[in-house]
């Protein structure tokens, strides 16, 4: 696993390239580094929360095909084995999917907080 701040320069150094992607239209290239900033994004929070934390998807406003998985709730673990961002039905022109996942804790039948198992 990567540290907080190796987690930190290589999303900079993905940033640029997708950047770079976008001013050029590269539509393949950018859901390359999507992808890569997406799963880089659930590792950093896995290791970075002492809490469970469930996923939720955001596609606001990315595309018709998008609407389908908005506000969609996955867990973290199987969304590393199997990562639905950048969403392969996706029909948004030139940048491709711009959807994003947020993370919120997940609170037991008490209304706690769930933390995290070591």
């Amino acid at each position: 696993m990567l540290k907080k701040h190796e987690y930190q320069t290589e999303n900079e150094r993905l940033w640029e390239m997708l950047l770079q992607f976008i001013k050029e239209e590269n539509k393949e290239a950018i859901e390359k580094v999507r992808t890569k900033l997406n799963r880089n994004q659930l590792l950093f929070e896995q290791e970075g929360s002492e809490y469970e934390l469930e996923i939720h998807i955001i596609a606001n406003g990315c595309c018709e095909e998008c609407k389908a998985i908005d506000e969609k709730v996955v867990q973290i673990k199987d969304e590393l084995k199997n990562q639905t961002l950048p969403y392969n039905q996706c029909i948004r022109p030139h940048t491709g999917c711009v959807c994003c996942y947020t993370m919120r804790v997940k609170f037991d039948k008490n209304d706690d907080p769930v933390m995290r198992k070591p």
